[in-house]
């Protein structure tokens, strides 16, 4: 159950930087001196915590399987 969510929210934080990723694109193809350095920190997170509950999410089925 806990891996499950892990896993769901890492997913949620991988379409959240996907679609701030098009943004971007989209931003800049408008205007091609578009930069925005919050902007790339919040991607930048938005990648990380992504991967940090995929890890979290591996982790725990792992330890699940161990268990049982």
């Amino acid at each position: 159950m806990l891996s499950r969510l892990c896993f769901l929210i890492g997913l949620l934080f991988l379409s959240l930087f996907g679609v701030g990723i098009m943004f971007y694109i989209w931003m800049y193809m408008l205007d091609p001196s578009f930069e925005n350095d919050l902007f790339k920190k919040i991607l930048e997170w938005f990648l990380i915590l992504s991967f940090a509950f995929f890890g979290i999410s591996a982790g725990v089925k792992v330890r699940s399987r161990n268990n049982q």
